[in-house]
């Protein structure tokens, strides 16, 4: 439970130093920026996708929407 606290904690410090010292077009939130803006201009139609990695998230069913949204 300490540890739980500890991490909200520096997420919360965080967001804060973010919005006070960073410009806004410095703060993205970096997996949606992937799935909606880089991810899709380098895939296209027709093309097969292999999911090699051992995350907890199939980020490409989000991609695939995003695609043919």
């Amino acid at each position: 439970m300490k540890l739980r606290s500890f991490i909200n904690t520096n997420i919360r410090i965080s967001k804060w130093f973010d919005r006070q010292f960073l410009p806004s077009s410095f703060v993205k939130d970096g997996n949606q920026d992937f799935i909606f803006e880089m991810a899709p201009s380098y895939l296209r139609q027709g093309m097969k996708i292999y999911d090699v990695g051992g995350g907890s998230s199939l980020s490409w069913i989000l991609i695939k929407k995003a695609i043919y949204a």
